[in-house]
């Protein structure tokens, strides 16, 4: 296990998990900011202001793929660790971990909702509070959404339940191939012990790495029957007590369920829960109705899989707005999966060019529109007759946006404008 106390800890990224790390560390151990300023070189004296200042830690953000001081790091034998590595180092308390391409912030949200009616909880990690900002919290549990990027950097983390909620096609541009984005999902089970749990849908059996940890696979121990959904026999909530819409929600209750059920809560606190959860902004979000058209925000949905599911979830006609930065998809399947409710598509963003090639492969009779702006989109759909505009992009928002979250913002300014 990696030693904190008092030694001295190089922080890669000043964004909120390296101001996290930074905040954490700085009364145990000696933590810095890298200097992007100062040339790399693997010359000590060259590379920090003093030399007391070489690193015995390094901790990167999630965010950085590649950086001079990862060379540095595997030729110095400094440990590489991530901001969640950090966080798991200072925390005493159980952890649950959630990782997936799809759906792992809504089943992490959830298992925070079920398990607060019983215990102390912190929801942290990839879902926007840092875990090792809960460092030393008033807490019970640690409830913590893992993304691949934070997983790549993790050697000794080790959750008493592990979560895959699914693993598909995501960030090939990072990881370069689907194989190894599928092995750095798996090794959030790596470090559990015959105690933990590992919760994976069974369609993932062919992919699992060698484990210790005791096996529940989430589509055989919980399913609906009969208007109830059961968990291992056990009538535990009713179908209709779930108030978000789409399929894929009902997998993800039942994966949040089976932890919650692991943890001792009782069938009334789980359907309690159940009831009162309220999904995350920009994920398949209800933003307005005019004359019977619904307009819907899912610009959450940066990969294929997400676009499909949103898609399918959809009732009566749609017009789907598709585009943006460029993750590494062949969106030929996209093209293909596309179910008989999209009437009309239009593309925009890095990635349009892209998306021309796999529509016009496909060969189908949907009408495929190229705009230039989002607003472009819009406002052409306000004058279809269908029933839904679905802003569901498959790809990432960095072309013109921060964050997904502004791009589902812009979308509902013009949306609300109309």
């Amino acid at each position: 296990m990696v030693e904190i106390f008092k030694k001295n800890i190089m922080i890669l990224g000043e964004g909120a998990s390296g101001k996290a790390a930074f905040a954490a560390l700085k009364n145990i151990a000696h933590p810095f900011f890298y200097d992007a300023k100062k040339r790399f070189c693997s010359d000590d004296e060259s590379l920090f202001s003093e030399p007391k200042k070489s690193p015995d830690i390094i901790v990167t953000s999630p965010g950085i793929g590649s950086h001079p001081m990862f060379e540095y790091a595997k030729q110095h034998n400094i440990p590489l660790i991530c901001e969640l590595e950090l966080g798991f180092l200072l925390n005493d308390t159980p952890i649950i971990a959630i990782t997936g391409t799809n759906g792992k912030t809504t089943v992490t949200k959830m298992i925070g909702d079920m398990l607060s009616k019983k215990y102390k909880v912190a929801v942290c990690g990839n879902i926007g509070l840092p875990f090792s900002s809960i460092a030393g919290g008033d807490h019970d549990i640690a409830v913590v959404e893992a993304s691949s990027f934070q997983l790549e950097r993790c050697v000794h983390f080790k959750p008493h339940i592990a979560v895959i909620t699914n693993i598909t096609q995501d960030h090939l541009d990072r990881h370069g191939s689907m194989q190894n984005y599928i092995d750095i999902k798996m090794s959030i089970s790596k470090n559990q012990q015959r105690e933990d749990y590992f919760i994976v849908p069974s369609d993932l059996k062919k992919h699992l790495p060698q484990h210790k940890s005791r096996l529940i696979f989430s589509d055989i121990d919980a399913y609906i029957n009969c208007g109830w959904i059961e968990v291992e026999g056990e009538k535990v909530a009713r179908v209709d007590s779930i108030k978000i819409e789409g399929e894929h929600n009902k997998k993800n209750i039942m994966q949040a369920m089976l932890v919650a059920k692991l943890m001792g809560l009782s069938n009334e606190d789980i359907e309690a829960a159940i009831k009162g959860f309220v999904m995350e902004r920009h994920r398949l979000e209800l933003i307005k109705e005019t004359k019977g058209k619904r307009w819907y925000d899912d610009s959450k949905a940066t990969n294929i899989d997400a676009c499909i599911v949103a898609c399918e979830s959809m009732t009566g006609d749609t017009a789907l707005i598709l585009g943006g930065s460029d993750k590494g998809y062949n969106y030929d399947e996209l093209f293909v999966r596309l179910p008989k409710q999209i009437k009309v598509v239009y593309l925009m963003g890095q990635v349009r060019s892209k998306l021309v090639f796999a529509s016009e492969k496909a060969r189908h009779e949907i009408l495929i529109e190229q705009v230039g702006m989002m607003s472009e989109a819009v406002s052409a759909a306000k004058n279809l007759k269908l029933d839904n505009v679905l802003l569901s992009p498959a790809a990432a928002s960095f072309d013109r946006y921060k964050d997904y979250k502004e791009r589902g913002e812009e979308f509902r300014k013009l949306v609300e404008s109309l």
